[in-house]
């Protein structure tokens, strides 16, 4: 993360993941008796629970991606107006390139038959007159099926390929296993990654995986690693992002 939109994601990731902490802590719908802590969190964005009426998650808190990329966006605003950083964004940003996802239809992959995709969030830089994407951050909450992580990690892996634009994939996971969680999206999910690039190009793709885990009682530590050659490797834990290397 050592380059200059790297610097600008690691602080602001790791600003997100400790306000969403405080949100998990303080701001749940399903414990007003909390609510009197909202102005501790750094957010006024705060969890939702199920309804009663919901046939498999009723009155439980939704933790989604959706908290992740608002108060990403919230902190991203704070942090370059701070900095004085000439740094823009897009969010649902159309993809330039079709896919796709089915896996009837051998999905996820570039498909000029498919559809445009959307990006979650890019980040741009104005250099001269025009707007030049800087990077493409894709989103994740909890530990879905294996087709919700490729279909993300396909966009990155083909959007942007030749132009130098880093990739990211941020997630929080909400889990009290993190090792034998973190062993299975190992496992399971970010494996055999290679087959998601476009047909005939030799794309050589490196996405920095950042995660946290809303469950840790022991501290802020935060999970690092890359998507690269077929898999995710260098996975570790360390105490702070802007450091992590």
């Amino acid at each position: 993360m050592s380059t200059e939109i790297g610097k600008i994601i690691a602080n602001v990731t790791e600003k997100t993941f400790n306000i969403i902490k405080q949100v998990y802590d303080y701001q749940k719908e399903s414990t007003p008796e909390k609510r009197e802590n909202i102005t501790e969190a750094g957010s006024r964005i705060l969890f939702p629970k199920y309804s009663e009426g919901h046939r498999k998650s009723k009155g439980i808190d939704r933790i989604s991606e959706q908290e992740l990329r608002f108060v990403f966006v919230e902190q991203l605003i704070l942090y370059a107006g701070k900095n004085n950083l000439d740094i823009y964004y897009s969010v649902e940003t159309p993809t330039d390139k079709a896919y796709v996802f089915s896996k009837d239809k051998g999905g996820p992959k570039v498909d000029q038959n498919g559809v445009s995709a959307r990006i979650d969030l890019v980040l741009y830089k104005k250099i001269g007159n025009e707007f030049k994407r800087k990077a493409l951050i894709e989103f994740k909450a909890r530990n879905p099926d294996a087709i919700n992580y490729r279909k993300d990690i396909c966009k990155l892996i083909n959007e942007e390929s030749d132009n130098g634009c880093s990739k990211y994939f941020i997630h929080i996971i909400n889990v009290k296993k993190q090792e034998r969680t973190l062993k299975k999206i190992l496992d399971d999910k970010i494996i055999n990654i290679d087959a998601l690039k476009e047909e005939g190009k030799n794309i050589n793709y490196r996405i920095n995986y950042i995660c946290f885990n809303l469950y840790n009682k022991t501290g802020h530590k935060f999970i690092t690693g890359e998507i690269r050659n077929n898999k995710l490797e260098d996975i570790r834990e360390c105490e702070s992002l802007s450091t992590a290397e």
